[in-house]
């Protein structure tokens, strides 16, 4: 059943095996040993091995001798444009999605086992792309960026809708999502938009030609089949190539747009700056004009089903940011709740679960508190740079923190410790404080990304209220209120801490201002 399934969504009868790339490709330039040696380290130690039966672990312990060995034998392939059999050959292990029936195979997601070479070879392939790809992806783009991730779309989608709360200030907001997005990819076009790019599409065209695959339910292997649709998930060189993959669908999105502007009534024209956030897949829209942002989606959908993606219609949220609206405060986006107060209660709720499933009495005091800190905390605290903490919520936080470090001492009542000394013992500081230090460390990352980039362009945008209508009364407090105090108490101005943030090393020092402060 699985293999059936599978069979008809990655392979198309109308479309070749083979990949033909093109006539005026320059050809993969050779790798180096550094290169081959960098890409070795990055392996993980206990990395599931492909159909040849070498993992990570493996690859690793032949050192400086494996290392040279693979940069001629690499090298070899890459002149000659032949490749191994085992490099076009995946196990394809199905996983099932959380809260699906397991009764059938669309309720599965699927993660492809390669050759660990392979995965060498395509690991410094991306490495180059991420590189050459960084003036030619959009800036909206947070996913598989360097100095880019979800953080930076969350902020964004968060400064629009904080500003909705000022007055007479409307957003419309639309988080879309593709169905099996990577699996859909057609494989000519991506060889043609790489080379586009003026990346070298040789060597990848020949690996993603005459690739088969063999699937894995409960440790039964299927039979072969061949694979001519979709990247393959499990390639270090996959999500780059998604991007440039779907950086050639929005481009064509984009023209459409801006025709349509052209003959637009002015009215109409968007108040929020950035009409698009785009995590991989997962593309949000937005405008201050709800019949425009809904021809947004039409012009969208269109586009990606000519390059054969398909929006998730199911999976797709509509927001409404606006003053005496409360609907968008729960929505989850990239795994954050929109509004921080609720965003702060889901994570207290998930760390919960996290501290629950510990048996803390099987572990010596040390272990308890790295335990506490590395997984409970972890979970707590994800993009909590980007809440806009109260002093309410900042005190519903350290409450918390106190209450597990007792539980972890096992202080009860009636025995008795000072906050202070709780905190000693446990050689940490006040989640509040912590925060504090992760909003400037924040602060600091958006400067220095300068302001091409589409979280710096959020940071002024919050900032830049002159155009808002004010209502009576106290204005709700925003992030750029709560950052705006946490420099008050360093002695620092925005404009003072633009220029400092500059210097990593300056900013860190103003960072550990704040041990002195709380």
């Amino acid at each position: 059943m699985f293999s059936k399934f599978y069979r008809n969504l990655f392979f198309d009868p109308d479309k070749e095996v083979d990949i033909v790339p093109p006539s005026l490709d320059k050809g993969e330039p050779s790798i180096t040993h550094q290169e081959v040696q960098d890409a070795i380290s990055r392996l993980r130690w206990q990395r599931a091995p492909g159909w040849d039966g070498i993992n990570g672990a493996m690859v690793k312990a032949g050192g400086n001798v494996m290392a040279n060995f693979l940069t001629l034998f690499l090298n070899k392939c890459i002149r000659d444009g032949v490749f191994p059999d085992d490099f076009r050959l995946g196990i394809m292990i199905p996983s099932l999605k959380p809260n699906k029936p397991p009764g059938t195979p669309s309720s599965f997601r699927t993660i492809t086992l390669l050759s660990t070479v392979r995965n060498v070879l395509t690991s410094i392939w991306a490495k180059r792309a991420c590189k050459m790809t960084t003036s030619i992806v959009r800036s909206s783009q947070c996913g598989f960026r360097p100095g880019v991730s979800t953080a930076d779309a969350v902020f964004v989608m968060r400064c629009v809708a904080e500003r909705s709360k000022l007055g007479d200030w409307k957003a419309y907001a639309s988080m879309l999502d593709m169905s099996r997005a990577f699996d859909s990819v057609d494989r000519a076009k991506l060889i043609q938009r790489v080379h586009d790019t003026g990346l070298p599409v040789v060597g990848l065209a020949s690996l993603l030609s005459s690739t088969k695959i063999r699937i894995m339910v409960n440790s039964f292997i299927g039979p072969e089949w061949m694979v001519n649709v979709g990247t393959v998930q499990g390639d270090s060189w996959s999500p780059v190539g998604f991007n440039i993959y779907a950086e050639g669908s929005l481009r064509k999105f984009d023209l459409v747009i801006q025709e349509r502007k052209q003959v637009m009534d002015k009215s109409k024209t968007s108040k929020v700056p950035f009409s698009s956030l785009q995590y991989a897949d997962d593309t949000a829209l937005l405008h201050s004009n709800k019949e425009e942002l809904k021809i947004m989606e039409e012009v969208l959908a269109s586009v990606l089903k000519e390059d054969g993606l398909m929006l998730n219609e199911s999976k797709t949220e509509r927001a409404v940011f606006e003053k005496n609206n409360d609907d968008w405060k729960s929505m989850k986006y990239l795994g954050s709740r929109i509004d921080s107060v609720c965003d702060i209660n889901a994570r207290i709720h998930l760390a919960n679960v996290s501290f629950a499933s510990i048996k803390w009495t099987k572990h010596r005091l040390d272990i308890r508190l790295i335990l506490f800190k590395t997984i409970v905390l972890a979970v707590l605290l994800y993009n909590s740079a980007l809440w806009t903490l109260t002093a309410k919520m900042e005190k519903i936080l350290d409450v918390w923190q106190r209450k597990k470090l007792r539980f972890i001492f096992r202080i009860f009542y009636p025995a008795r410790i000072t906050n202070k000394e709780l905190l000693k013992r446990a050689k940490c500081k006040n989640l509040s404080t912590i925060c504090r230090k992760k909003r400037l460390q924040w602060l600091g990352h958006v400067i220095r990304l300068g302001e091409g980039a589409i979280a710096n362009q959020a940071l002024m945008f919050a900032r830049n209220i002159g155009d808002i209508t004010k209502p009576r009364g106290r204005p709700p407090t925003r992030w750029v209120n709560v950052i705006d105090k946490d420099l008050c108490m360093v002695d620092m101005t925005f404009a003072q801490a633009m220029s400092a943030a500059q210097d990593r090393q300056k900013w860190k020092s103003v960072i550990n201002k704040l041990d002195r402060c709380s």
